[in-house]
């Protein structure tokens, strides 16, 4: 199923007639927002699991959804997990991944009359990489207490944005030199330097 506000793919295990294991893989866009800017992206990672060679028997879901929000397409599944005006803070968009993610766990387990926890991968992209990092903080937390109907297996941050960049030493560097008045006539410098900078 592919729509602007969701893409999800079933990728089957190599052996459909034995016995098989099922994984998820949750993935939560950066900015702007829209998991439509990631659907050649997912689709690689689709036809790579489809081609692969494992030992394993494993079918894999593959779900990506736009954060709340950002919806772009009429009649979205993209429904908050609870009534809360929008826009949602970024702790606000933490607890909706977390709700999500657990929804289409539940959805999947039903469906497929999956006994047991279902595993699952989540992949995040800058702001998203920061995302999966909280959800699965609040998942470890929630596990101590008691089951959960999923069970976090790897987290994969791509290009994790910075947590208070300006606080960073480049970002030290170049808040010096933006605010410097005769700054404005040589932006095109200062991104110069900050592309030369090799570590933070």
């Amino acid at each position: 199923m592919i729509c602007s506000d969701e893409i999800e793919y079933e990728v089957p295990p190599p052996r459909p007639d034995a016995a098989h294991k099922r994984v998820l893989i949750f993935f939560v866009p950066g900015n702007p927002g829209l998991v439509e800017y990631y659907h050649q992206f997912l689709d690689i990672i689709r036809k790579q699991l489809i081609t692969r060679e494992s030992k394993q028997n494993v079918g894999y879901y593959m779900h990506g959804a736009s954060l709340a929000g950002f919806d772009v397409s009429p009649g979205s599944r993209q429904i908050p997990s609870k009534v809360q005006p929008l826009p949602l803070s970024l702790d606000e968009q933490v607890e909706d991944v977390y709700r999500r993610v657990e929804r289409t766990v539940e959805r999947l387990r039903v469906r497929d009359s999956i006994e047991g926890d279902l595993p699952v991968i989540l992949i995040g992209h800058s702001i998203g990489a920061y995302m999966v990092l909280q959800t699965a903080d609040k998942w470890l937390s929630l596990a101590k207490q008691g089951p959960t109907n999923m069970r976090l297996s790897a987290g994969i941050c791509l290009f994790p944005t910075i947590y208070e960049l300006s606080l960073s030493p480049t970002g030290r560097r170049v808040g010096v030199r933006l605010q410097a008045s005769s700054t404005t006539p040589r932006v095109h410098v200062l991104s110069t330097d900050i592309t030369m900078l090799r570590s933070l």
